[in-house]
C-alpha cells in the first residue's frame, strides 16, 4: 500500500488496522527473515513453532545474513523441542 501511494507510511497502515504502530513494525520485520525460515514457518502445521516466543525471533531477526539467520533459526527450534517435548 506505501508503495502503490495508498497509505503513506507504516503509522497510516496500523490505524487503519487497529493496530499499534509497534506491532505493525514487528510483523513487517518478518519479511526480513531468510525465505527458508518464512516458507517453514507458513508452511508448518506443527504445534512447536508456535510455541516460539516472539523475543526469540527478534534475535534472528538482528542477523541480517541469511545464513546466519538460519543457524540461529535451527539452534532456536532444537530449544524448543526440548521445551515441549
Amino acid at each position: 500500500m506505501i508503495n502503490e501511494g495508498k497509505a503513506e507510511d507504516l503509522q497510516t497502515i496500523a490505524k487503519w488496522t487497529n493496530m499499534k504502530y509497534s506491532r505493525a513494525c514487528q510483523i513487517m520485520n518478518f519479511l526480513l527473515l531468510a525465505p527458508a525460515i518464512q516458507e517453514e514457518i507458513i508452511s508448518s502445521d506443527g504445534e512447536r513453532l508456535f510455541k516460539i516466543p516472539e523475543y526469540k525471533m527478534r534475535e534472528v531477526l538482528q542477523e541480517l545474513r541469511w545464513d546466519k539467520q538460519l543457524k540461529s533459526w535451527q539452534k532456536i527450534k532444537q530449544g524448543i523441542k526440548y521445551l515441549f517435548l
